[in-house]
């Protein structure tokens, strides 16, 4: 297929990614017998017979086509191998597609997710796992394009795995490619990911999930329930900072009506020796949602966006004695900092964690830099 005519390719160090229970490797010419059995087993298609191989060509020239993507765009479709045994248990990632269909996506090109197993390693999460990883991927490293998975009604094990990675449901489209197999499939369409300019555009949107983070016990800034104006009193800061562009506003949509699923801010320095480094806060996403990976994406979008305004190192604190510091060790962070009981909250008193990565793929470290 023909790709955008203008992309930058992720960093080699970021191409191939791990999870708790798998290494997601660039395919090989070696790997055509696992393409043929994931891909010519009646059990893995019953969605779809009409895309089962029924010959090995089909799936030579299938990974012809996956290997030639990794060649021209240095990304694509992975190999999934089990950490701790090796066994490469089937395959997941995105890469370009065409498709005509709905809302906006009409004859340009788009990220396809794509996630099947091998039969005997399904249900037990792995492909989830794998989608997961994946829209985050697409989210931080391939900022602009629609991360999308089309999916027949009938398949409900894949729309379940779709809306866990943090998929929504936009319509119906067809892969340009496909569109003899018949019937239009389900689209589903990663939430959409925005800087936003204008401080006051969105702040009713801002202030009303921020209340119900603080209801749900996520408490960003709180103990517990907030009142609008509280909420307000915390956020207008973050708005003038914008506005005086002292700080960055990232949010994450629905792709079908816009309604608000998260947002952080990026708070950028003020020393020209550290123009380079800058704070994350005020994360949170929609509680009814969790979940649905809208973490993941969000702190990935945020990534992106601090990346292309020059930001190489990111910094946040978080509020000890939570899950917090598991996801943060998830998406990259190391912890540089703690306080013991440094935050108090009546008689509750918790650490004052801090993390840090590097944006550009690199470790966080001191080799190269002078001590």
């Amino acid at each position: 297929m023909t790709g955008p005519r203008e992309f930058e390719a992720p960093p080699r160090t970021v191409v191939e990614r791990r999870t708790r229970r798998l290494t997601l490797r660039r395919p090989a010419v070696s790997d055509l017998d696992l393409i043929h059995e994931l891909h010519s087993d009646e059990r893995t298609h019953q969605y779809a017979p009409g895309l089962r191989h029924t010959s090995g060509e089909q799936s030579r020239e299938m990974l012809a086509s996956w290997l030639a993507h990794w060649e021209e765009f240095g990304f694509g479709y992975w190999i999934a191998v089990e950490r701790g045994s090796s066994r490469s248990v089937g395959c997941v990632g995105v890469k370009f597609a065409e498709v005509a269909g709905t809302k906006g996506l009409d004859d340009r090109p788009v990220l396809n997710l794509y996630y099947r197993l091998l039969h005997h390693f399904q249900g037990a999460g792995l492909g989830r796992e794998g989608a997961r990883e994946t829209v985050a991927f697409a989210a931080e490293w391939l900022p602009g394009w629609a991360c999308t998975a089309l999916i027949p009604p009938a398949n409900q094990p894949s729309i379940r795995t779709a809306e866990a990675a943090g998929l929504i449901g936009n319509g119906t489209a067809r892969r340009l490619d496909d569109l003899e197999q018949g019937d239009a499939s389900l689209l589903f369409e990663a939430p959409r990911f925005a800087q936003v300019t204008d401080p006051g555009e969105r702040r009713a949107a801002l202030v009303a999930l921020w209340q119900r983070v603080n209801a749900a016990g996520g408490a960003v800034g709180f103990m517990g329930p907030s009142t609008e104006a509280e909420v307000r009193d915390r956020l207008d800061p973050h708005l003038a900072a914008v506005a005086r562009g002292e700080a960055l506003l990232g949010t994450i949509s629905r792709p079908d009506d816009g309604t608000l699923l998260g947002f952080g801010f990026w708070r950028l320095s003020d020393q020209p020796q550290k123009a380079h480094v800058a704070w994350l806060e005020r994360l949170m996403v929609e509680p009814q949602a969790n979940g649905h990976n809208l973490g993941r994406i969000l702190l990935a979008g945020l990534h992106a966006l601090g990346r292309h305004n020059g930001i190489e190192i990111a910094r946040l604190n978080y509020r000890g004695g939570t899950s917090l510091g598991e996801f943060y060790a998830r998406c990259g962070y190391t912890e540089v900092g703690r306080v013991p009981g440094a935050l108090r909250f009546g008689t509750d008193h918790r650490d004052d964690v801090e993390v840090a990565t590097r944006l550009d793929g690199r470790p966080l470290s001191r080799v190269g830099f002078p001590g």
